[in-house]
């Protein structure tokens, strides 16, 4: 019965491209648009849940949620789509329970040609070499861009692509490269053991879904430095800036200054997202994006943070864009609400007087940005995409 229950559940989530959450006490619930929804079937008991675990967690997993509390693994879901799940241990009333979270992924990803992303990032993910980082909070859809990005060098390139992930989410077939994917504590126990087998892999490219400890950045600074590799990676937090800055203070923490030295000829750029509640019910993606070019590369080297800023204001060239002149233009043009864009900003108050007007609560009061917004381009209309010749910054 738990099997055939799951299953209508995950056809449900399938059918609206949504999240579903599954927690005792609470009816079934599914993630739309960012805003929670419950499907108002019935209220799950701690039995309800337990036997819905038991039925889709794979063994190994259930000694991970025995021995630790939690486990993450993934599994698909006929060809219909692929979810991650989370599995928590919890206190619930007079007694222990669990809670699911299950992620829902296409059984592809978008091609990264359909994104919309700035038009320097396909020349970009052709460099030989370098450090391309891709940045965001939780579910900002991270996972999904590097997905996108593997799936564009399997369809242009013939070289050796390996990935390291936390949970294999999209399954890569190979088409024109040779992809390996990796995910820890299934073919490897840490990052770092995975890293160290790419000398002998003869890899063209890395993927790692998840750098957060120091000793994971600056080993992957070193493989696009010292072995001259393509290195794609995510990573956790607010910012291009920020994350630049993160870099740099692993490399002096650690008192690796030749390492320091390195990322400012290393790093290719960085794409930070945020998704943001649209206001025709669907995830609006809003980008921030900075190209790593020598003016940029010397900023780095010398922890001139601040000019960088300036600098991605003044050079757009090469796409690139600060998060609140997107998060504006997204708000003038109707994407997103106004309150969205001051809630997703850098800088609230300033963002609030860009945009004018009254609360979106409020009666009247149109929208009105000093800076001109791009024209928006409708979905699959790559028109304003440069052609791939286009300046990319040595």
């Amino acid at each position: 019965m738990a099997k055939i229950y799951i299953d209508r559940l995950l056809e449900t989530a399938v059918k609206q491209s949504a999240d579903l959450y599954l927690t005792p006490g609470f009816e079934e619930q599914l993630r739309l648009n960012g805003k929670m929804r419950s499907l108002q079937t019935k209220v799950l008991t701690t039995k309800d849940i337990a036997e819905i675990g038991e039925a889709i967690t794979p063994d190994r997993e259930r000694h991970q949620l025995d021995e630790h509390g939690s486990t993450v693994f993934s599994f698909n879901f006929g060809e219909m789509a692929r979810f991650r799940v989370t599995v928590i241990r919890y206190h619930h009333g007079y007694d222990h329970g669990y809670a699911l979270a299950l992620r829902f992924h296409p059984p592809r990803p978008l091609p990264l040609e359909e994104l919309q992303l700035p038009h320097t990032v396909p020349g970009l993910c052709r460099r030989p070499r370098g450090l391309f980082l891709i940045i965001g909070p939780q579910a900002s859809g991270k996972t999904t861009l590097l997905a996108s990005i593997v799936d564009y060098f399997n369809r242009k390139f013939s070289g050796r692509i390996l990935t390291i992930e936390r949970s294999i989410e999209f399954v890569h077939l190979p088409e024109r490269a040779t992809i390996v994917q990796r995910e820890l504590g299934t073919h490897v126990k840490t990052v770092s053991d995975s890293l160290a087998d790419i000398a002998n892999f003869g890899a063209d490219a890395v993927v790692i879904d998840d750098l957060q400890e120091p000793d994971t950045i600056l080993a992957a600074v070193e493989l696009a430095y010292a072995r001259r590799l393509l290195v794609f990676a995510g990573m956790s937090g607010r910012g291009a800036i920020n994350a630049v800055r993160r870099l740099t203070q692993a490399a002096l923490s650690a008192d690796r200054t030749n390492l320091s030295g390195a990322l400012s000829e290393t790093l290719v750029a960085v794409l930070y997202q945020e998704l943001c509640s649209g206001t025709h019910e669907k995830p609006v993606p809003a980008r921030e994006f900075l190209v790593v070019t020598p003016n940029v590369s010397k900023c780095i080297r010398e922890q001139n943070f601040e000019k960088i800023c300036d600098l991605m204001q003044s050079d757009r060239r090469y796409g690139m864009q600060l998060i609140d002149d997107e998060l504006c233009r997204l708000a003038v043009d109707g994407s997103i609400a106004r309150d969205e864009a001051i809630d997703r900003s850098a800088d609230p108050g300033i963002m609030a007087e860009r945009l004018g007007g009254p609360s979106d609560d409020d009666d009247g009061g149109a929208l009105t940005d000093p800076t001109p917004a791009r024209p928006k381009t409708p979905p699959g209309d790559l028109s304003t995409h440069a052609d791939p010749e286009s300046p990319i910054p040595p």
